[in-house]
């Protein structure tokens, strides 16, 4: 099957650092980008895509009051615990 999205990522630390609200840049820019009909978020792991949809969940709460929103957020263990610890 052939790669459709390929994005290659630049490493110069500037994703760990934060605004005064408490955003990374791609946190930033996903919340810039909040009123899009439709989003996506692709960023390595770890970065903040779940916490970037939260801020803009908060934003549409609070500026759309009676509105519903669901965010779905798929996720993977790395690994298990079973009933033995």
């Amino acid at each position: 099957m052939p790669d459709l999205v390929h994005v290659s990522y630049a490493q110069t630390g500037q994703s760990s650092r934060t605004n005064p609200l408490g955003m990374r840049e791609m946190q930033e820019k996903a919340y810039q980008a909040r009123d899009a009909r439709f989003l996506l978020l692709k960023a390595p792991l770890a970065l903040g895509k779940s916490r970037a949809l939260m801020f803009i969940a908060l934003d549409k709460l609070l500026h759309a009051p009676g509105m519903v929103y669901c965010a779905a957020v798929h996720h993977r263990a790395s690994h298990t615990i079973d009933s033995d610890g």
